[in-house]
């Protein structure tokens, strides 16, 4: 199947059913069924192909080796058409298997696990898409070379044993019927349909045959799927209804038919064949019609400041004391600067990784319109009040604001029932309330004179908890927060104020820890009146605090280890100027442009003035994930999530 592919991206079709079929060698019990693997060989279309149309003479449009396909698992395209792994490579892992390759790779001589025949675009009829793909009968052709191949390499009762243990999985037939529709041919105007039908059930009957004749015996098939439904078939739809292509849908429910009842006939007449056939059209239509019902993971709405912030101030009218969209920034992973203010990731795109999800990019960001992994509202600079950093940032009020908007259009786009079931499912993260203690320190603000300082704590508090009771309101049950750092302890403080015995500002870590003091009471006040609330309180202060006083004790991980790479500097920022390098000018593009920049940033704890370094984030959330609950309580968001 050609480009359509993309718009099925992110189901996962977990064949688990036949396993038990199709990977039991005879006489092999549980204890060693490691030393007796079972091959896998796999002819077909798209829905397998991992990667043999890069390697031959085609068009783009049946190559998917470029960008964004392979994004979500590979980080880059391999050729699968697809966002990251197919169902071939998923059977290949429940077999304790390795990722089975293209048979056209270079250097592909390794045939014992077996062999991946698949080409983009291919079908049953040699006149599919004839002389850019690479056809099934040609896929059986390659198969007999691989056989050879193995029984010049093994033994002949070896490569006979492997041979017919061996599962041979086949998706076919798709393309064959859009290609009629795609080409404007005339394949379908002179034989019936159901004829039609006949000659590619015919031509995939004689390739089993023939691969069954060579001893295979095990066989895997998935039928077509819903192809008057597929977004890239409904463009042919003249009433731009949103409504499926019947032709196309027919001839799907007649090969579907045709393929049970001959696999039921090749059972009776050939000794030994065993076969799995998977209702692929059946769960792609149930997943299209209620994509939610089979979601892996729930939604993550993220709140904050620039702890969580991925972009968000690249798209507003601000400064650039506001903005990290030019280097260093992003260097260590990303390679570019993509408006996160730090070297690489941030404490989210960890999080989305330990809960298998693709980075949930900015709000604003253009084009981002697909809210079904969530969202990501936080802006550097942001605070509970709308005061702090007022018209330079999204304040927190303002990015509840954009939450309800996402709420309405998925449940606009979705229904009330599914767009509602996706918001009582998601984790909302929230990082907030640095700012409010930070813009008085290092401003002209008058803010924290106008009223006592618990009064000051408890407005921020007050604005945070309103939040998340409107959130509440609309559906959210489960909630992240991280409490704020050691505010006095952080460079820009440090660089500009004169330290206290400890070398730390004492008072903004009185503000830090009276809002974290204030933060928990009122999320236990929270549990207790709202029926349904759970959450992850993250200790960020503490465990920002030990890496910064012992950076010798931690390594790559969030555990002490003495043994591996450790951070040697955690008073002072890798990028900046001044004292500590406590001076916001790390980049040269803000008010300041003298800046130094480490020579490696993986002995740093703290990359600029103010904000942790990749690795710092991921320690920290790796706690928030799966920390103990004196960590991260009274759940870590792995409880979140696993619910």
């Amino acid at each position: 199947m050609k480009f359509t592919m993309a718009n099925l991206a992110g189901f996962t079709f977990f064949l688990v059913l036949f396993l038990a079929l199709v990977f039991h060698t005879h006489g092999t019990n549980s204890s060693d069924r490691s030393s007796k693997q079972v091959a896998l060989f796999i002819f077909g279309d798209s829905f397998l192909d991992a990667g043999n149309n890069n390697y031959i003479n085609t068009t783009t449009l049946d190559q998917a080796n470029f960008w964004p396909y392979g994004i979500t698992y590979f980080k880059f395209p391999t050729g699968r058409f697809s966002d990251g792994r197919l169902v071939s490579d998923f059977i290949a892992e429940y077999a304790n298997l390795p990722l089975i390759p293209p048979f056209m790779q270079p250097g592909n001589i390794q045939y014992n696990s077996g062999v991946n025949f698949a080409s983009g675009g291919a079908g049953a009829l040699v006149q599919t898409f004839q002389g850019s793909v690479i056809s099934l009968k040609t896929q059986a052709i390659n198969f007999n070379k691989v056989v050879s191949g193995l029984r010049d390499k093994l033994s002949s009762s070896e490569a006979e044993n492997l041979v017919s243990t061996a599962v041979y999985m086949f998706s076919i037939g798709t393309n064959d019927y859009l290609f009629p529709f795609l080409t404007a041919s005339d394949f379908l105007k002179n034989p019936s349909h159901s004829e039609y039908v006949a000659t590619v059930i015919g031509n995939l009957s004689s390739i089993i045959q023939q691969i069954y004749n060579g001893g295979a015996r095990k066989f895997v098939f998935m039928n077509v799927p819903p192809l008057g439904c597929l977004p890239g078939t409904k463009i042919f739809q003249s009433e731009r209804n949103d409504s499926c292509v019947h032709e196309l849908s027919s001839l799907a429910t007649l090969h579907n038919k045709a393929l049970s009842v001959i696999l039921l006939q090749l059972e009776k007449q050939l000794k030994g064949f065993k076969f799995s056939l998977y209702d692929f059209k059946a769960d792609v239509t149930q997943m299209m019609n209620q994509p939610l019902k089979y979601e892996e993971h729930v939604a993550l709405f993220i709140f904050g400041d620039s702890v969580f912030d991925v972009g968000n101030n690249n798209y507003i009218n601000t400064t650039t004391d506001m903005q990290a969209n030019f280097l260093p920034y992003g260097e260590t992973f990303f390679k570019y600067p993509t408006g996160r203010p730090s070297d690489g990731r941030l404490i989210p795109d960890f999080i989305v990784e330990y809960a298998n999800m693709p980075f949930i990019p900015p709000h604003l960001q253009p084009g981002n319109h697909q809210y079904t992994d969530g969202a990501n509202f936080a802006s550097a600079g942001a605070g509970a009040l709308a005061e702090t950093n007022q018209g330079l940032v999204i304040d927190l009020k303002t990015q509840l604001k954009y939450f309800i908007e996402i709420e309405r259009l998925v449940k606009q786009k979705l229904g009330d029932a599914e767009g509602g079931r996706l918001v009582s499912k998601a984790t909302y993260l929230f990082s907030i309330g640095s700012n409010d203690y930070l813009v008085p320190f290092i401003s002209n603000s008058t803010m924290l004179q106008k009223h006592p300082i618990k009064e000051y704590v408890n407005m921020v508090i007050g604005n945070l908890t309103t939040v998340i009771q409107e959130i509440y309101e609309k559906g959210g049950r489960q909630f992240g927060f991280l409490n704020v750092p050691p505010l006095g302890c952080l460079p820009v403080l440090k660089a500009l104020m004169p330290a206290d015995k400890d070398g730390c500002v004492e008072g903004a870590m009185e503000l830090a820890q009276l809002h974290n003091g204030a933060l928990r009471k009122v999320l236990q006040k929270l549990n207790t009146q709202l029926k349904g609330f759970k959450y992850s309180y993250m200790d960020f202060y503490t465990s920002y605090n030990e890496r910064m006083n012992s950076p010798s004790k931690y390594g790559i991980t969030s555990h002490p280890n003495p043994k591996e790479t450790c951070f040697k500097e955690g008073n002072i920022g890798c990028c900046g100027g001044g004292p500590y390098r406590g001076f916001q000018s790390c980049g040269g593009k803000r008010s300041v442009k003298e800046y130094e920049l480490c020579e490696n940033v993986e002995e740093y704890v703290i990359f600029d003035a103010v904000h942790p370094t990749e690795k710092t984030y991921q320690q920290i959330a790796e706690l928030m994930w799966n920390g103990d609950h004196n960590v991260a309580g009274p759940y870590n968001l792995r409880e979140l999530y696993e619910g």
